[in-house]
Formats: C-alpha cells, structure tokens, sequence
C-alpha cells in the first residue's frame, strides 16, 4: 500500500514539478531571473505584454535608493540610471499608472525597497476619475506571495510556451534591469514616421483619455466613494513628509502639439485647475507637517524643448530629438528634466532657461498666463498642427458613443 501511494503521489508530482519547472526556467516576465540560456530565454517575447508584472513582481521586488514613477512618459523618458540619481535606481513607470497605483508603488517601496528618494511624474489625465483601470492591473500583482503563485500559473505557462515558440522581441520591446524602456525609435522609422505617430497617439487621447468613456467626461471627483486622483497624490505627500523621503514631483513635458490636444478637447481650463490644485494641495501639506513644500516642477506648455519642429508625413527616416510623439519624449529630454529638478550640471549639455518652472502660489498665475500668451505665438507658427489637430478632433467627436453619467 505505502509503495502504491508512493508511485501515486510521484506520479501527480511529477507534472506539477515539469510545470512549475518550465515557467522558472524560460521566465516569460523576467521576474526570477535565476539562469539565461541563449535561444530558450535570452529573448522575451511576452515581456512588453506583460509589463505590470514584470514591473510589481520582479523589480519592485529589489533594492532601490532611488525609485521614479508615472505613466509611461516617465516610464519611457527619465533614465534611472541618470547621475543624479546614485547607483541604485529604479524606473517603475507604467502605462497609463494612475495614481493610485503610484501610491501602491511608493507605499510599497518605502516599507520593503529602502527607497529613500522619488520622482514621480504628474500627468493630468490620470487625474481624470472617470478613467477606468488599465485592463493589465491586477491588485494581487503587490501581493507578497504573487511570485508563487504566477510560477503555478497555468496563463504563466501559455505565455512561456509562446515565448519558446517566439523566441524573438519586437523593436522597443526589451527592457533594462533598471526598467528603461528602449526601441520607439525604431518603430518611428520601420512603421510610422513621428508625425503619424503623433496623429495616432493624439487621436487615442481625444477618444479614451480627455473623455474618457463611457461618458466622455472629466471629473475630478467621482460619485464611487473611492480616493480620488488628487487625494491619491496627497497620501503620497502626506508619507513623504512623515517618513523623510526626498520627493521631486514634475508635470510631465510632453510635445506642444499635446497641448493643443487638450485644448481642442475643451480642458484647459481644468487642466489650469488641476495645477492650482496640486500647488494648494502641496502647500497644505507642508504646512501641516512643519515642513517646506516638495518641489513642483512644470516642463509643460511651449518652450524651446516642446515646440521642436515635427518632420513631414511620410518621413520615416528623420528622427526628433526631443520626442517620439506628442505624449512621449526621449530619454535625451528626461536627461534635462533630471539635471534640472536636482540642479545636476552636466558638461554634455545645457538646460534651457525657459524648460521648467517650480511653481509656487506665489508664481502659478503668472506661470499660466505666460504658457496662454507662449501658446498664442505657438498657434501662428504653427498653422499645420494646429489644423491638422482641430481635424482630429472633429473625427473623434463624429465616431465618439457617449453615455450620460448616472446621478
């Protein structure tokens, strides 16, 4: 009998141990990164598919001096490896990361990553209630045991058969340790070109993230109960100053035809709303804490580095310096954005003077009447964009399907 139950539990380990066994060993998400066998798992195919577990199961799983955080600006634009930043760096961007999911990064980091420093990019569109959770966001991804548990997964082992069967990435689907995304510029010259690119990404913004469906609105207070965007951001604040973190906040800089992007979807004056909103709300929270407010950068509006002139349709082969489309820049821009929130004076290059403002009440209205003023020049420069822009924005409001909000 012991020996039949012996061969019987054999036999039902077996499977699990060679199922178990192939999701360590190719790995599809790079989360346990124990053995590199070029041709099995040098190349991962389901990574980019997969990047919030790559992300909250693998390298939130580290040790970091220094974390950054945000959507996928700052996710493809700010080097964590920057000098400014020390040897210990992590990028934990994602895309679209809302800020709730910021606060789980951040509240995580402080508690088990020894993170003592932050740069966290503030997007205005998350900041939209009313935008529902990305489809790949799953709570249990910040789960401690979720590593165990995605080792015993049976949609693990699909995506590791598919990786051996792939075997190959696709450009700008490799990552570094550190979490850099790389290869958008190989996707400008093989599909696209930037202005097409821009059209594209412009055209996602109107349709999903400035009305965000079904209601096609943007609220900053929804009827859920739930913590808000903004007070997301406060919690983080409120942490910062209790447990001593070195917090750097910045408004992301994305490319000035963004702006008119979010001007033709009729929210700029709540997009001027949401920065009044987070200088008061940074003020509060200092004053409460006894404390100087953290620093508030804003790289928005049209400047020297945003208003970089955009190439032709069809032109696949010149490459911006400054962006890949209107919502994302380079690295090359992150660079100047870290040099200047930590004062970092590198000889490579010069921070314009007119890239980046610390806002403060004292500056914001005067701040938000110069980008008005910057972004009437921008207009007469600029008549292409402009149009080609308010098109858009035409077609999105033909094709859109709103819901009206319930009370």
């Amino acid at each position: 009998m012991r020996r039949y139950l012996l061969i019987l539990n054999v036999c039902w380990m077996l499977p699990l141990v060679a199922f178990v066994g192939v999701n360590w060993l190719v790995d599809p998400y790079n989360i346990w990164n124990i053995l590199e066998i070029k041709r099995i798992n040098s190349e991962k195919s389901e990574l980019a598919a997969h990047e919030r577990i790559f992300k909250t199961v693998g390298l939130a799983r580290q040790a970091a001096k220094t974390v950054i955080l945000g959507t996928s600006r700052s996710d493809i634009g700010l080097d964590p490896t920057h000098p400014a930043l020390g040897v210990e760096g992590l990028n934990l961007g994602i895309s679209a990361q809302p800020n709730h999911e910021s606060r789980l990064f951040f509240d995580h980091a402080v508690e088990t990553m020894g993170s003592k420093t932050f740069v966290i990019g503030l997007d205005f569109f998350v900041a939209n209630s009313l935008l529902k959770q990305p489809p790949d966001f799953v709570a249990d991804n910040y789960e401690a045991g979720r590593s165990a548990a995605l080792i015993a997964s049976v949609s693990t082992l699909k995506d590791s058969l598919k990786t051996l069967i792939k075997r190959k990435t696709e450009p700008g689907d490799t990552w570094t340790p550190q979490g850099l995304s790389s290869g958008l510029d190989k996707k400008v010259k093989k599909d696209l070109g930037h202005r097409k690119m821009m059209a594209f990404s412009e055209m996602v913004y109107f349709t999903e993230h400035y009305l965000a469906p079904p209601a096609c609105s943007f609220q900053f207070i929804a009827n859920d109960g739930k913590p808000t965007p903004i007070e997301e951001i406060r919690a983080i604040l409120i942490r910062a100053h209790r447990d001593h973190i070195v917090l750097k906040l910045l408004i992301s800089p994305s490319h000035a035809r963004q702006w008119e992007t979010l001007a033709a979807a009729d929210r700029w004056t709540q997009w001027e709303d949401w920065k009044h909103r987070l200088v008061k709300m940074n003020e509060e929270e200092a004053r409460r804490a006894g404390q100087p407010p953290f620093p508030l950068w804003d790289f928005s509006g049209y400047n020297s580095i945003t208003t970089e002139t955009v190439p032709p349709l069809g032109d696949t082969q010149t490459m911006m310096r400054w962006y890949f489309d209107s919502s994302h820049y380079t690295p090359a821009a992150g660079d100047l954005v870290l040099d200047r929130i930590f004062n970092y004076k590198s000889p490579d290059r010069t921070v314009p003077d007119d890239f980046g403002v610390l806002l403060t009440p004292q500056n914001i209205e005067a701040h938000l009447a110069r980008i008005r003023s910057d972004r009437a020049r921008y207009r007469e420069s600029h008549p292409q964009d402009v149009a080609e822009i308010e098109t858009m924005a035409l077609e999105a409001a033909k094709t859109r399907r709103c819901k009206s909000q319930k009370p």
